[in-house]
Order: C-alpha cells, then structure tokens, then sequence
C-alpha cells in the first residue's frame, strides 16, 4: 500500500511539471508570436528555448509518468522515440542557453559590432543549425535504444551499445556534449561580460538618459539569461552525477537499495522541473514579458469575473420570472 502511495505522489509530481510547463512554455510563445514588440534576437532564442521544452515534456516527461514502476509496454518505436529525442531536446537545450549567453556577450562587449551582426535572420540561420547538429549528433542513440526481455523476464527500454567499454564512451560523450562544454563556453562568456561592465563602472562613464536605460535593460536581459543557465546547471548536475556514477561503478550496493531509487526518481523530477521554470523567470526578471503575462492573467480574470456576473444576472432573472410567475397563477386562482 505505502509503495502504491509513493508511485502515484511521483506520477502527480511529474503530471504537475508536464501540465505546469507545457501551459508555461506554450504562453511564452504566443506573447512573442503575438506581440511585435518582442520580436527580438533574444526572444527568437527564447522561443526556440520553449518549444525544445515543450518537446522535452511530451516526448519524455509524459512517457516517464506514464511507465515510471512498470514494464515497458509501448513497444519498440516509441522506445526508439523517447530513447533518441531525450538527447537531441536535451542538447538543443545546452545550445540555445550557449547561444543566448554568447549573444549577450557580443551585444556588451563588442556593441559597436553587435548592431550590424545582431539579426533576426542570423538568429534564423543558428537556430536551424542548433536543431541540426543536435538532430544528427544523437542518431546513435535511437539505434542503439530498444525494448527487450532482461534476465529477470521484465520489459525494460534501455540504451545498449554492446559493450561496457562503448556504453562508457557514449556517457561521457553525452555528459561533456550536454554540460560540460557548454557550461565552460557560457562561463568564459560571461566572466568577460562581468569584466566589461567592471570596467565602465570603474572608469566612471556617464551617458545620457536614454542610454542609461539601455544599460540597465541589457543588464536585466543579461541577468535573466544567467539565472536561466543557473537554474538548468543546478537542476541537471545531480542527474548527471547519478548517470555517471551508475555507469561507472554500476556494482556498488549502494545503488541496488532503495534510498538510492528514491534519490534517482527525486534527481529524475528535478531535471523535469528545469523546463517548467523558465516561464516564471521570464515572468519575473524582465518587464517585458511580466507585462504580457499581466495582460494575459488580466484577461483570464475579468472573463471570469464576466462569466459570474452573467450567470449572477441569469440566476436574479430567472428568480423574477419565478416570483412573477407564482404571483400570476396565484392571482389566477382567486
């Protein structure tokens, strides 16, 4: 019984981070599609971001919830799909955040450049080389991912390239591939962003009004990019080190007990939650989309309200009929 508790409090974890992000992510896109005053390179960037996260949720998050404590029944495609579509969001994930954090760069370092550079066709251009590359790059792991009979008589889908030695070089290919290099590029990034903005602090520039709040809109951009990247190191480090470690040292004991299934599965809805958080940083770190989201929510609340006071008049109408309907057939009666 307490086992059955605990499978269904995961699978309503994950079910809330599927409907939380899909819900999240599909309304960042609408407010940028909608608006022509965010269509800019960052937000294009943006959009390609929550796209790849609505991805991610429907092709492995909702499978998750759907098989997670049981065998794999689904068949041998949809293993395929959900096996090779896991690295290529994942990846597409690590190259939009380098490309959004090397746009920043350029647009504070180099700023003279940027302006001629800083296209919605080239952002176009890296976009569609993004999902490329990360299409291609991962086609090895949708041949080599099936479902089969383990020696326990279970159907499991898993990833099998073999051998250990092969397993292991794929691991730590994916591993540097969709954090690490990523992460080393997006540091020195913004290690030379920190060091630019020290030293127009330090040399005392003062500009005028207008640019000064240009300054303060990139810094506000650039913090939200940066907590964006924060907040997706934070969420995947724990997975990536339970990947490597069972991959690695897959004959400890530790990993057969069942505090370490519950780390996994709690590591696991960490990782989830990663593409359902983007939504409420945008929300809350740049005025622009904080004012679409107002809007929106707005919307919502007054068509509610509408709603109430329509069946609120309905209701005292239908009441008055009623009343003058009886007082009618009572006068009737005498």
């Amino acid at each position: 019984m307490g086992q059955n508790w605990t499978l269904i409090s995961i699978v309503s974890v994950i079910s809330l981070v599927l409907l939380v992000g899909i819900i999240g992510n599909a309304l960042v896109i609408y407010i940028i599609v909608a608006n022509s005053d965010m269509r800019s390179v960052t937000n294009f960037y943006i959009a390609n971001l929550a796209v790849d996260d609505i991805a991610f949720l429907l092709t492995c998050c909702a499978f998750t919830a759907a098989t997670i404590g049981k065998e794999w029944m689904l068949g041998g495609f949809i293993c395929k799909l959900v096996g090779y579509m896991q690295f290529v969001t994942i990846q597409a994930t690590c190259f939009f955040l380098t490309a959004m954090t090397i746009d920043r760069y350029h647009l504070i370092v180099h700023a003279v450049n940027a302006r001629n550079t800083r296209t919605i066709r080239r952002a176009i251009l890296i976009s569609l080389g993004i999902w490329a590359v990360s299409i291609l790059i991962h086609i090895p792991a949708a041949i080599y991912t099936n479902s089969y009979v383990d020696k326990y008589n279970y159907t499991v889908c898993n990833r099998d390239f073999g051998s250990p030695k092969r397993d292991n070089i794929h691991t730590m290919f994916a591993f540097l591939s969709m954090y690490v290099i990523p992460l080393l590029i997006i540091t020195i990034c913004y290690v030379n962003i920190l060091m630019q903005v020290w030293k127009r602090t330090s040399m005392g520039t003062e500009s005028a009004q207008a640019q000064l709040k240009a300054s303060q809109r990139k810094r506000k951009i650039t913090r939200m990019v940066f907590i964006v990247v924060i907040l997706f190191a934070l969420s995947w480090l724990p997975l990536h080190a339970i990947i490597l470690g069972m991959e690695f040292y897959d004959g400890k004991p530790v990993f057969k007990s069942s505090s370490f299934q519950y780390l996994n599965v709690f590591c696991l809805c960490l990782a989830y939650a990663n593409s359902s958080m983007n939504p409420f940083v945008y929300a809350f770190t740049t005025n622009s989309f904080k004012k679409h989201f107002d809007r929106i929510f707005r919307g919502l609340c007054n068509s509610s309200k509408s709603r109430e006071k329509g069946n609120t008049s309905v209701m005292m109408t239908e009441t008055r009929f009623s009343k003058l309907a009886m007082s009618t057939d009572g006068n009737s009666l005498n």
